[in-house]
């Protein structure tokens, strides 16, 4: 730091750092990105604080970031005005921009979650966890398609699981007739005649994992997972600190957050892939099959997913419901602190603290990017975003000081109920959610 100017009336602290990360998981953790996972960061800083007057003071910072992770640096200003009445009373007003990186392991997790829950894991599917990566993924060709896809149904001798078919009901339509007959649902001769069937005419369904909303595959698209970006918090905060006569020490402050482009909860970004059993009911009745048959078969076929969308970014020996974390959703909210401690003579002291925040959770929608109010407006529970904190927290101590070296403190703590969304641990029992969205 240096000061400038006769009174000092300047006073600046600068300086610099580097961090490099060098993830060594061995392929266990980061798979594919094992050997393209080191990350890079530089940072400069300066602060400065000018003595206006004896009462205003006023402190500027700046500091930039830059990432090998991000195209761009990232800047983060911060500006404070004090006043000072006198030497014991305090107030402030200041404006403070940070940013949060995600974690290697959001950029860079690439691992086999075992068997995905529910049906689809009884079936041979799979969860896979995947990061980002530097350049982000996509399940979509340079043609404005669906790049393919991948089914546990897949026997060794054709590739098996991890062999890329393409999105069409004629390739996937023997490995459904295959599954059939081994499990034993349909016969030899049955098999025979479905597969005869002008399959083309019966188009494909797509199973949106996170949400059990069924869409037409034709001329569907597939959002890419982009590269996370930084996380930014703008804060606004009026603050006082007072002290009376030693014996009354007072802290307080409200404030206002507006948080942008946090790092999600792990999201399913690929759906599943269903034959239309409306269409495949009325082309089993073409084929002879009575109606009452027909449409027992069809609902049943229907209702098994025949593969999983994927691509060639996803690099797997399994057929994977591909998890990953994404930038989504703008959220603000305010918020206060107080603090007292009082001295009641030479020995005994009482303290209280008492923090609020808004909300503890929030409802965001991760298409539109937008806050909602109304639990109804939400499908899933990957759309309460929760801050991981009580809304509420309450303490109060007593104290004791002998003068003589002896010491005692007693304290109560209370912290309102909260809920908790990290990963793929989701807490929100303590929420109004409704029966469908806890199940």
């Amino acid at each position: 730091g240096e000061s400038f100017g006769a009174r000092q009336q300047l006073d600046v602290t600068y300086g610099a750092d580097l961090y490099l990360t060098r993830p060594d998981t061995e392929g266990d953790i980061n798979g594919q990105y094992e050997d393209d996972d080191n990350v890079n960061e530089f940072g400069v800083y300066a602060q400065g604080e000018y003595i206006i007057n004896d009462q205003f003071e006023l402190l500027g910072a700046l500091r930039a970031d830059k990432s090998s992770l991000l195209d761009d640096p990232v800047f983060s200003p911060r500006a404070a005005l004090l006043y000072k009445p006198d030497p014991n009373h305090t107030w402030r007003a200041t404006y403070n921009r940070a940013f949060s990186m995600p974690t290697t392991l959001n950029y860079f997790l690439d691992i086999n979650g075992g068997l995905a829950s529910g049906g689809a894991g009884q079936l041979g599917y799979y969860l896979r966890a995947q990061g980002s990566g530097k350049d982000g993924f996509s399940f979509m060709n340079d043609q404005g398609g669906i790049a393919g896809v991948r089914s546990s149904f897949t026997p060794e001798a054709l590739g098996g699981p991890g062999q890329l078919l393409p999105l069409s009901a004629e390739a996937l339509w023997p490995l459904m007739v295959g599954f059939l007959l081994q499990t034993q649902q349909i016969s030899p001769q049955q098999a025979a005649l479905l597969g005869q069937l002008p399959i083309g005419l019966v188009g494909l369904n797509l199973l949106d994992a996170n949400t059990g909303l069924v869409s037409p595959a034709a001329g569907a698209v597939i959002p890419d997972t982009p590269p996370l970006r930084e996380s930014t918090t703008n804060t606004f905060e009026i603050g006082y600190q007072g002290n009376f006569q030693g014996r009354l020490a007072i802290a307080a402050d409200v404030y206002y957050t507006k948080r942008e482009n946090f790092t999600s909860p792990l999201l399913a970004r690929n759906p599943l892939v269903l034959f239309d059993g409306a269409q495949l009911s009325a082309l089993l009745v073409q084929a002879g099959l009575p109606a009452q048959d027909a449409a027992a078969l069809a609902t049943a076929v229907g209702g098994v997913p025949v593969g999983v969308v994927s691509s060639e970014d996803v690099i797997s020996p399994t057929a994977d419901i591909v998890a990953s974390y994404i930038n989504f959703g703008e959220l603000d909210y305010f918020g206060a602190d107080l603090a007292v401690k009082a001295r009641l003579n030479d020995n005994w002291s009482i303290g209280t603290a008492v923090s609020w925040i808004q909300d503890d959770f929030f409802l965001v929608d991760s298409e539109t990017d937008t806050e909602v109010e109304d639990f109804t407006e939400i499908e899933n529970l990957n759309e309460v975003v929760g801050l991981n904190a009580p809304d509420f927290k309450f303490s109060a101590d007593v104290g004791f000081d002998s003068r003589t070296g002896f010491t005692a403190n007693a304290r109560a703590r209370y912290s309102s109920e909260f809920s908790v969304n990290s990963a793929d641990f989701v807490g929100v029992g303590c929420l109004p959610l409704s029966t469908e969205l806890r199940n």
